[in-house]
């Protein structure tokens, strides 16, 4: 697979299987945006793999919950690079506690990034991606699990 010349956002790009996907598409020729919300030096050591093996790449903070800070994601990308051809929506977060033990705070965090998140950029890319452009949602078999701590994280995976 060759993708000279495509931009692709990846969001939560900056470790995990996020980085293991910016890896791969910098590796076939894209112009990789390694998103993430909160973790600037991992972010950061993977755009530098990937400039390593020869790559392009650059870091871009934005938390996928936040409307604004989607937008700016977008903006930013094609100011950097004229255009935006492809989001990976990979951003997400897992709150592994009983369901009792779960708190407000930890349902509206998960929720914001798990489901908003996808919302927010979803909505973005709709007015910003190329013609042809392309979506690929990253969802998670775990939630197949149904693991006593993965109460909050289930449900928004089986909405995507």
């Amino acid at each position: 697979m060759r993708l000279e010349d495509k931009v692709i956002i990846v969001t939560g790009a900056s470790r995990g299987i996020g980085q293991e996907i910016a890896l791969l598409l910098a590796e076939n020729g894209a112009r990789v945006i390694v998103n993430h919300s909160n973790s600037t030096k991992d972010a950061d050591a993977t755009v530098a793999k990937i400039k390593d093996h020869g790559g392009t790449a650059i870091a871009l903070k934005a938390d996928v919950s936040d409307r604004d800070q989607v937008t700016q994601l977008f903006d930013q990308t094609i100011a950097a690079f004229g255009k935006v051809d492809v989001l990976v929506n990979n951003a997400g977060v897992l709150v592994t506690k009983k369901l009792k033990d779960n708190t407000q705070e930890d349902f509206n965090r998960l929720f914001d990034v798990n489901v908003k998140g996808v919302f927010n950029t979803l909505q973005e890319a709709d007015s910003k991606l190329s013609d042809n452009g392309n979506i690929i949602n990253i969802s998670s078999s775990t939630a197949k699990l149904m693991f006593p701590s993965f109460t909050l994280y289930t449900p928004p995976q089986k909405l995507q």
